[in-house]
C-alpha cells in the first residue's frame, strides 16, 4: 500500500514483528507466503528501519522475492518487499556500514525491477530504480529517465510524490538542475494541497536547502491569499523563506513569532526600538 503523507510510530511491538519478520524471510522459511513481508513492509511504514543483524540475515538469506513475484502478482506483497529492500538500504546508511551497500543496493533494485514486472505503472519502482541508478553513477540521461517515468505514472500520489521529493532534491544538491523538471512538478503537487499545508511544509522544510528557487517559483505561481499566508507560515517554522520576502523583513517577522505575513510593509508593526547601524 502506499506510503501516507504522515508516518505514525506504533511502538515496540511493530518494529519486533518487522525483525522476526526479516528473519524469516532471510531464511527461507516464509516460501511464497506474503505474511512476512506484508507485516515488515507495515512496520517500515510505520516509520522502524530494521535491524543490522535483521538486515545482515536478509542480505545473506534465500531471495524469497523471486518466488512471490514468479508464482503470483500479487501487488502488496511484491511492494512490501520492496519496501523492505529499501529500508535495508537506509539501515546500513545509517549504521555507517558500507560494506553492506552495495549488496543492500542490489536487492533494492531487484525488488523494485519486480514490483515494475509485477505493475508497470507503479511509481514507487521507479523512483527506486531512479535512486539505485544514481548511487551508482549512472548517466544523467540514465537517472532523469527513470524518475520521469515515475512522474509519469504517478504524478500526484501523496507516498510517490513525498519519496521523489526526498530523493531527487538529495540528487540535486550532487548533479545540479538534472532532474529539476521533476521537482517542479512534484512541489506544484504539495503545495497545491490547501487543506495540508503543514504537512506541506514537513514534507518540503528538510531539504528545502536543495530546491529552494524552485519551492519559491512554484509558490509564486499561487493566488490564494489564505493558502499563501498559511504556507510562509508553516515553512517559516523551518526557517524557510519561501515567499522570498526581504531578508531583514524576513528576520523581524520571525522575532515577532511569525505574526501574520512576511509579505508586505503594513502587515507587521516596527520594533520600537531603533536597529543597531553596526
Amino acid at each position: 500500500m502506499p506510503m501516507p503523507w504522515s508516518i505514525l510510530r506504533r511502538g515496540v511491538t511493530v518494529a519486533a514483528v518487522a525483525v522476526g519478520a526479516i528473519v524469516a524471510i532471510a531464511q527461507g522459511t516464509v516460501g511464497s507466503s506474503s505474511s512476512a513481508y506484508l507485516s515488515a513492509g507495515e512496520a517500515v511504514s510505520s516509520g522502524h528501519l530494521p535491524t543490522i543483524a535483521g538486515v545482515e540475515r536478509l542480505l545473506g538469506g534465500a531471495d524469497q522475492e523471486a518466488g512471490i513475484a514468479v508464482t503470483w502478482c500479487h501487488r502488496p506483497t511484491v511492494f512490501a518487499a520492496a519496501q523492505v529492500r529499501a529500508a535495508a538500504v537506509d539501515a546500513v546508511i545509517d549504521a555507517g556500514r558500507i560494506d553492506l551497500v552495495r549488496p543492500a543496493l542490489d536487492g533494492l533494485q531487484r525488488a523494485a525491477r519486480r514490483l515494475i514486472d509485477c505493475s508497470p505503472g507503479d511509481g514507487f519502482g521507479w523512483a527506486w530504480l531512479g535512486y539505485v541508478a544514481d548511487e551508482r553513477g549512472a548517466s544523467d540521461d540514465e537517472v532523469r529517465s527513470l524518475f520521469s517515468r515515475s512522474l509519469w505514472t504517478a504524478p500526484s500520489e501523496r507516498g510517490v510524490v513525498t519519496l521523489r521529493l526526498k530523493t531527487a532534491a538529495a540528487i540535486r544538491s550532487r548533479r545540479g538542475a538534472v532532474l529539476d523538471d521533476v521537482l517542479r512538478a512534484d512541489l506544484r503537487t504539495v503545495l497545491s494541497q490547501t487543506d495540508e499545508v503543514h504537512i506541506a511544509a514537513q514534507i518540503v522544510g528538510p531539504i528545502y536547502q536543495w530546491v529552494e528557487p524552485l519551492a519559491q517559483a512554484e509558490f509564486s505561481r499561487l493566488d490564494d491569499g489564505p493558502e499563501r499566508s498559511m504556507l510562509i507560515t508553516q515553512f517559516g517554522q523551518w526557517r524557510a523563506n519561501i515567499a522570498s520576502c526581504d531578508a531583514r523583513r524576513f528576520n523581524d517577522w520571525q522575532y515577532r513569532g511569525m505574526r501574520g505575513s512576511c509579505e508586505g510593509d503594513d502587515r507587521i508593526p516596527d520594533f520600537d526600538w531603533k536597529r543597531p547601524t553596526n
